[in-house]
């Protein structure tokens, strides 16, 4: 039965969904999704691009090809774990649920009560990282994926992930440069820092604004790292660590996505005809000028072998 005020069934189909149906059953997941609400389709829908864009960015880099044992720190909806674990891995996916997010677990089971075949081997752990140190040493490879700018101690995150690779293993850290005028969470541009920027949107940070339950708790936990912070971060560190242009490159590929482009707004719009340009601009600029942060992080054995 639908729930109260849901509109006329239509699942979501991102431009992903097809190649969702190699690993799920396609009937048992829109019988699922019959019965949500929009809001839970609509990030359903979300989930799985960025599950499957993050997937391809990542499946050939070295560190992660070579993998046999890997680490997702702040997973989701544990999609990206599965179609890792699928090309053979142990996977180990962590996620703690923080402010603004809410459902991974729902729509986590929904993906594996229709997954095909065998389950891959993915084990999901509820909560902070710190909260295994029972994982150990153990993971060849380790990622986390727009997860930084979330951690407000996020040095001591990328610590506490390095500290759980094996000789010989590399970390990935991919999020949003706050260097640049745009927050990409609320897809608003903003004002010199988060604290300027909150006096102009304070009034829509009650309740849930964009679609982000809990507003006020999301825009709170945001860290708004910048290129030049992290940089200055590792050169104190003893961390051995590479910088590159990955990750934007395939970002500027999304400029011909119509369910990206129509997911970020206005701004992007206005993007479309530039594709060409932030081709050329991706592998020119400073990386500090590059809207997205692409950092790895190695054991000494496996220094600069995914540098771009």
């Amino acid at each position: 039965m639908k729930p109260a005020g849901a509109r006329n069934f239509e699942v979501p189909r991102p431009s992903s969904t097809s190649r969702l149906g190699v690993y799920c059953d396609d009937v048992a997941l829109d019988q699922w999704l019959e019965n949500q609400e929009d809001a839970v389709r609509e990030k359903f829908a979300t989930y799985v691009d960025e599950a499957f864009f993050f997937f391809d960015m990542l499946v050939n880099r070295p560190s992660v090809k070579r993998a046999t044992t890997l680490l997702e720190v702040g997973g989701g909806i544990g999609l990206l774990s599965l179609l890792l674990a699928a090309t053979g891995k142990r996977v180990v996916c962590v996620e703690p649920e923080s402010a603004g997010f809410g459902g991974h677990g729902e729509i986590r089971q929904a993906f594996l009560q229709a997954w095909k075949g065998q389950y891959p081997d993915v084990t999901y752990l509820d909560g902070l990282l710190e909260d295994f140190p029972e994982l150990g040493k153990d993971f060849e490879c380790a990622i986390a994926i727009m997860v930084v700018e979330h951690v407000p101690d996020y040095p001591n995150l990328i610590r506490n992930v390095a500290d759980h690779l094996n000789s010989g293993g590399g970390a990935h850290f991919i999020f949003p440069n706050y260097a640049l005028p745009y927050e990409p969470h609320f897809n608003i541009p903003t004002v010199f820092s988060k604290k300027l920027t909150e006096f102009f949107v304070a009034s829509h940070l009650r309740g849930s604004w964009r679609g982000i339950e809990n507003a006020q708790d999301f825009w709170d936990d945001l860290s708004w790292p910048t290129y030049r912070q992290v940089r200055r971060f590792f050169k104190n560190s003893n961390l051995s660590y590479g910088f590159n242009r990955d990750a934007f490159i395939s970002y500027t590929a999304r400029l011909g996505s119509r369910d990206f482009i129509s997911r970020k707004g206005p701004l992007f719009q206005l993007m479309v005809p530039l594709a060409g340009l932030m081709r050329i601009a991706a592998r020119s600029l400073p990386l500090a000028a590059l809207p997205i942060i692409d950092v790895s992080v190695y054991s000494p054995s496996d220094r600069a072998k995914d540098t771009y």
